[in-house]
């Protein structure tokens, strides 16, 4: 009875409020580009054009990037040294926004480092 009640609990969806975090909208036709100059992750993964591919990872060949809809990164300042971590958001239903050019990104990260990123 246990282990069915918990079986149970696993498939309903639960949310926290995390009054430590902000999310940020970031908008504009080169959002990938600023991004791409400002963090540590690879933007050719939100630019990607496939959604599958052999592995996420094979930098050997664009093309065969999976494209990513979510990505953890590391904002750098201008001196290439880290100012925090976020996760990227990317919403492919912004528009304007071509397939391999999203125009808008949600920025989640700590609320404490949102006004430094404005």
């Amino acid at each position: 009875d246990l282990l069915r009640n918990v079986a149970e609990s696993k498939k309903k969806a639960t949310f926290a409020p995390l009054e430590d975090r902000s999310v940020l909208v970031c908008e504009g036709p080169d959002i990938v580009s600023l991004l791409q100059n400002t963090t540590t992750n690879d933007m050719r993964f939100i630019t990607a054009q496939s959604e599958e591919a052999p592995h996420p990872f094979d930098m050997q060949s664009p093309d065969k990037i999976a494209r990513q809809d979510l990505l953890y990164t590391c904002f750098l300042s201008n001196k290439g040294r880290f100012l925090f971590d976020a996760f990227l958001f990317v919403d492919r239903s912004a528009p304007d926004s071509a397939l391999g050019h999203p125009t808008r990104v949600f920025i989640e990260c700590e609320t404490s480092c949102s006004d430094e990123l404005l």
